[in-house]
């Protein structure tokens, strides 16, 4: 589920990143599981967000997506996805208003890249109905940081997946 889940994410984005020549890689940590018990498609929606404006906002250079387990119990695993980009970057002083809906860094940037504002508040919602959270970190370096987590139940191996 998970390995599918972020190869059909950067398979959306194939024709930009190539079109903007930018890098995209994925790494999942040792110790991430193959298969959880969860809403893919609640994940997959907040990484469509996540990547497709690290492409937005990012003009040369690349995107990185890294998985790793925050936390892991008997029955549940909570997993934690950084998604970092070479793009523009954010302004300390915009990082609250960002998750808020219909908000945007400022208002060049909506000028020259558009959107509606609602894509982080999305992600920020959905994260919080799996159990998890996404903030922005400081990285030092050009781009932006994103980092969030959400809860899976753990899947049993020996039981076929559909």
């Amino acid at each position: 589920m998970l390995d599918n889940c972020l190869d059909e994410v950067g398979k959306m984005f194939t024709a930009q990143l190539r079109e903007k020549k930018l890098a995209y890689t994925v790494a999942v940590e040792p110790g991430v599981p193959e298969r959880v018990r969860g809403d893919r498609f609640r994940l997959q929606q907040i990484l469509i967000n996540l990547v497709g404006n690290a492409v937005k906002f990012t003009d040369k250079g690349g995107i990185s997506v890294r998985v790793s387990v925050l936390e892991e119990t008997d029955k549940r695993v909570a997993l934690e996805f950084v998604v970092k980009d070479t793009g523009i970057g954010v302004a300390a002083d915009e990082i609250d208003r960002l998750f808020l809906p219909f908000s945007q860094a400022n208002v060049s940037t909506t000028r020259k890249y558009g959107g509606s504002g609602l894509g982080l508040s999305i992600c920020k919602t959905l994260c919080e109905l799996m159990e998890g959270s996404i903030r922005i970190e400081p990285s030092g370096e050009p781009g932006t940081v994103f980092v969030f987590s959400v809860r899976f139940g753990k899947s049993d191996p020996k039981v076929p997946q559909e």
